[in-house]
């Protein structure tokens, strides 16, 4: 776990460890304490610090050629910039590699907005259900296939309804039920609140409820709304209330005004209010929730570290570090989910991480476990860098191909790092895993899937440019666009085993949408020439099939993705009817040694493998995507166009995998 907190905390490792004789890192050397020399050196890694030296300038010597090399670099990036001045008033892109090195050719030039009513709608690059009608798009042209807004989600006429009513206090066994649902369920993922301190709090409750003051009350009925939510196992009653509306109206009528100066419990509902909105597929409502709460985070200082002397109490310094660190991942992650930017810059936080250390078993069990949360954190920064470097549509200084290695060597740094008791084994396929374990490691396979998706979709889009033939398309290419596939693969054997083993939440959000984005990418990998195409599309099958039962149960965000994936299988059977094959045609199968067990393989096997590793050690490798071709490569009609004027392939449609 060390591991994994010092990539956290460092920037990227160096190539190269130097040796160094009698030079302290500089927090040594502040604090005039003895340093080893090493990187990090051991006072740093206990006090899980980050640990730097100060840069030595030494005589090194080098060839006449690399100097000379060093200074038309130099020159030619004056002449860039003179170039930028003179021109800033135009936004056309001039030929040419340097010109652009920093373009994303995965996405398109200009933000991408949906007419509606009252006000246009921003659909995120980033977001599944915007890629899910980009491959809709390719497969059948842009004009004919528009983006489907989302209304599988509570209005506001109906929170209103909820709002004007008051929900009664449960019994005291249910109310007991639903408080230990939600902090045993959805609290092993992220911080709600200290258990012990709720469970007194619920108990007074039941004795003297004048003895609580309003913001207690509004705890408990958001933790009853939780409960409830994560308690359902069968379809709505004959209304279609949605379990714990009821109870979120009132814990929302109670907090009707956040205070000038708050306290931890205010933000810990405010969490609890953003988990809630996500059940009722109210996103952008989740999104505001998160955000309102970092910043009312932001203005106690919970992003930076509290004295000892100043809050003496180890456990409460680990509540605000707990819930600080929530509120991150939160915000991380949602904004990866739709495409947004995130609420506050890395280098920002300056909070330590959790720790178990210095607590009592008592309070270590009323808190999240410190290294989960640590995986998470880890997971969620990697995810927002995902947005910010392969989503974006700024100029950056490294190439497209280096900006997917960076992230790809971080989501291999993560496997490394992560501590045995997290990790899945080959043998935990027959038995249950706990579930807070298997959504981290659905959360992993997303953020591969995240990465690779626009790759894979540029491969099937590319192949099928030049009649199926795979010469112009890298192996570092195929071999990313194969790992998006097997990730998905993955994702969606972890969602079927919990299914069936009766660990998977009804109605929770992020079951719902790993299982949608999982179905999509096999769907279009199912179009593949290889040996698991068959295999991809029963796997598509069977991910629609549940996806249904979720939709018929009840969960919201199932119904908008249903919706999405019928569309999306729909543009495929019209697809193939425009190459004269069935729905039902036999694929044409291609020997691949890879492809023998593709139930065995997992996202981190695909990660590890020889194809990507070979990409990850290479300096100067290009994915093969059009880098050189002009804007209107970058254009989704035109690809749409170039499908639809080539002939026909009869018998199989190669995807290069």
């Amino acid at each position: 776990m060390e591991s994994l907190r010092s990539s956290i905390e460092g920037s990227q490792p160096p190539n190269k460890r130097q040796k160094r004789k009698t030079v302290a890192c500089r927090r040594c050397h502040d604090q005039k304490t003895k340093c080893d020399g090493e990187k990090p050196c051991k006072n740093c890694l206990q006090a899980d610090k980050p640990c730097d030296y100060p840069m030595r300038d030494r005589k090194v010597t080098v060839n006449e050629s690399y100097i000379q090399q060093l200074l038309d670099e130099n020159e030619r990036l004056k002449r860039g910039v003179n170039d930028d001045t003179s021109h800033e008033d135009t936004t056309e892109v001039t030929n040419g590699d340097d010109e652009r090195r920093g373009d994303n050719p995965l996405i398109e030039k200009e933000a991408w907005f949906m007419p509606y009513d009252p006000s246009p709608i921003y659909i995120g690059e980033a977001a599944c259900t915007g890629f899910s009608t980009r491959v809709r798009q390719l497969l059948v042209s842009v004009e004919a296939e528009s983006h489907i807004p989302r209304t599988s989600f509570i209005k506001d006429a109906q929170l209103d309804a909820a709002l004007n009513t008051t929900a009664q206090w449960p019994s005291r066994p249910q109310a007991f039920l639903l408080v230990n649902t939600a902090l045993n369920t959805i609290g092993k993922c992220y911080h709600l609140s200290p258990a012990s301190a709720v469970r007194t709090t619920l108990d007074r409750a039941y004795q003297d409820l004048r003895s609580l003051d309003q913001l207690a009350v509004c705890k408990l009925f958001i933790l009853f709304a939780l409960g409830e939510a994560y308690s359902i196992r069968s379809p709505l009653d004959s209304a279609g209330t949605l379990p714990g509306l009821h109870y979120f109206a009132r814990a929302k009528t109670i907090l009707r005004v956040v205070p000038e100066r708050p306290k931890i419990d205010h933000i810990e509902i405010l969490v609890m209010f953003a988990l809630y909105n996500s059940v009722m597929n109210r996103r952008h409502s989740a999104f505001r929730y998160i955000g309102s709460a970092m910043r009312l985070g932001l203005t106690i200082g919970m992003y930076q570290n509290m004295a000892e002397r100043q809050l003496p109490d180890k456990a409460a310094r680990q509540r605000r570090v707990r819930l600080w660190w929530t509120m991150y991942v939160l915000d991380r992650m949602m904004s990866s989910k739709v495409g947004y930017p995130t609420l506050l810059k890395d280098e920002d936080v300056e909070v330590d991480l959790p720790t178990d250390e210095g607590l009592t078993e008592a309070q270590k069990d009323d808190f999240i476990d410190a290294d989960y949360l640590t995986a998470s954190i880890s997971l969620a920064r990697i995810a927002g860098g995902i947005i910010g470097s392969l989503y974006s549509r700024r100029k950056l200084p490294d190439t497209f191909s280096q900006r997917v290695q960076a992230v790809f060597r971080k989501l291999r740094d993560w496997v490394e790092a992560l501590p045995p008791s997290m990790q899945l084994r080959q043998e935990d396929a027959s038995s249950q895993v706990a579930r807070h374990i298997v959504m981290l490691h659905l959360s992993f396979n997303q953020c591969v899937i995240l990465a690779t998706r626009p790759i894979l979709l540029h491969v099937f889009r590319i192949s099928n440019k030049i009649g199926g033939a795979t010469e112009e398309i890298s192996q570092a290419t195929l071999a990313l666009a194969s790992t998006c596939s097997h990730s998905a693969g993955h994702s969606y054997r972890l969602l079927m085993r919990s299914w069936v083993n009766g660990s998977f939440f009804t109605l929770d959000y992020l079951s719902a949408q790993y299982l949608f984005a999982s179905a999509t990418v096999l769907a279009l990998s199912s179009l593949s020439s290889d040996s698991l195409a068959k295999s991809h599309q029963n796997d598509t099958e069977s991910a629609t099939h549940l996806l249904r039962q979720l939709s018929m149960l009840g969960n919201l965000a199932a119904s908008e993705f249903c919706t999405h994936l019928d569309a999306v299988l729909r543009s495929i059977a019209t697809f193939k009817a425009s190459r004269g094959e069935s729905s039902e045609a036999s694929t044409k199968v291609q020997a691949s040694p890879a492809a023998a067990r593709p139930d065995t393989v997992t996202t981190e096997m695909a990660l590890f493998g020889p194809l990507v590793g070979d990409f990850l050690t290479q300096t100067d490798t290009e994915l093969g995507v059009p880098l050189l071709l002009d804007d209107s490569a970058l254009d989704w009609s035109a690809w749409a166009g170039v499908l639809a004027d080539q002939e026909p392939t009869p018998g199989h449609i190669n995807i290069g995998l």
